[in-house]
C-alpha cells in the first residue's frame, strides 16, 4: 500500500521526467547510473542536507556561472592500467592531462566560492589536481607523440637513430653514383623503412643485369614510381 502511494506521489511530481533531463546533463556513465537510482528522500535529516547543498549550488551558479566541468569518462580504466604497472601510451597520457586540467579548473572555481563562505565550495580542498604530473605530461607529450627532450636518454637515442639513417642514405647514394649505368638518378627516398632509388618516368632496369651490382637483396619494384628497395 505504501509502495503504491509513493509511486503515485512520484508520478504526480513527474520525477522520471526530471531524472531524464538531469541524466542528459551528466558527463559520465557513473553519474547517469546514480541519477537513475535516485528517488525521494524519506529521512528528514538526509532531506535537509540535500536541500542545503542544492541551495549552496544555486548560490555558486548565481555568483560565478556554470562550473567548468569536463567529462572524466574512461579515467577509471586508465587508473586500473596504471595500478597494474602497465604503460600508458601517449594518447592515454594526454587524456590524463586533460582530466587533471579539468580538476584544476574545478578547484579554482570552488576556491572563488570560499570567498563568500559558501560551505559547498570547501569541497575543493579535497581535490588533488596533481600539478607536477600534469605539467610533466604537458611538456613531454605533444599531439600523441613523446617529445625528443622528454628525457636525456631518449634524446640521445633518437639522435643516434637519425645519424644512422643519414649514414645509410649517404652510403646508398654513393652506391648509386658508382653504378650510374644501372640507375637513372643518384638519390634515394625512404619508403616503409627502406631506402629506395627513385626512377620516376623511366623504365626500370633489368634486375637480372643490375641487382648483383647494386641491390643487396632483391625486392619487388614499387608499382607507383618504379623504384626498387636497397
Amino acid at each position: 500500500m505504501e509502495k503504491d502511494q509513493n509511486h503515485k506521489t512520484t508520478a504526480g511530481l513527474e520525477l522520471e521526467r526530471i531524472k531524464e533531463i538531469w541524466a542528459g546533463l551528466a558527463l559520465t556513465a557513473a553519474a547517469q547510473s546514480r541519477i537513475e537510482a535516485a528517488g525521494p528522500i524519506l529521512a528528514e535529516r538526509e532531506l535537509t542536507a540535500a536541500l542545503r547543498e542544492t541551495t549552496e549550488s544555486r548560490q555558486l551558479l548565481e555568483k560565478f556561472g556554470t562550473p567548468p566541468l569536463a567529462s572524466l569518462e574512461g579515467m577509471e580504466q586508465l587508473l586500473l592500467i596504471a595500478e597494474k604497472g602497465d604503460m600508458l601510451n601517449p594518447e592515454q597520457l594526454e587524456r590524463v592531462e586533460a582530466a587533471l586540467s579539468a580538476v584544476r579548473r574545478t578547484q579554482d572555481y570552488l576556491v572563488r566560492g570560499q570567498q563568500y563562505q559558501i560551505p559547498l565550495a570547501y569541497y575543493g580542498d579535497n581535490l588533488q589536481p596533481l600539478g607536477e604530473i600534469r605539467e610533466q605530461i604537458h611538456q613531454q607529450i605533444r599531439s600523441g607523440h613523446v617529445e625528443d627532450h622528454a628525457t636525456r636518454e631518449l634524446f640521445d637515442l633518437r639522435c643516434q637513430i637519425q645519424r644512422t639513417q643519414e649514414k645509410r642514405k649517404e652510403k646508398a647514394e654513393s652506391i648509386l653514383r658508382t653504378h650510374k649505368e644501372c640507375m637513372s638518378d643518384s638519390f634515394c627516398v625512404m619508403r616503409g623503412g627502406h631506402l629506395c632509388p627513385c626512377e620516376k618516368g623511366v623504365q626500370v632496369p633489368n634486375k637480372r643485369q643490375c641487382h648483383r651490382q647494386v641491390l643487396h637483396q632483391q625486392h619487388p619494384v614499387h608499382r607507383t614510381c618504379g623504384s626498387a628497395e636497397i
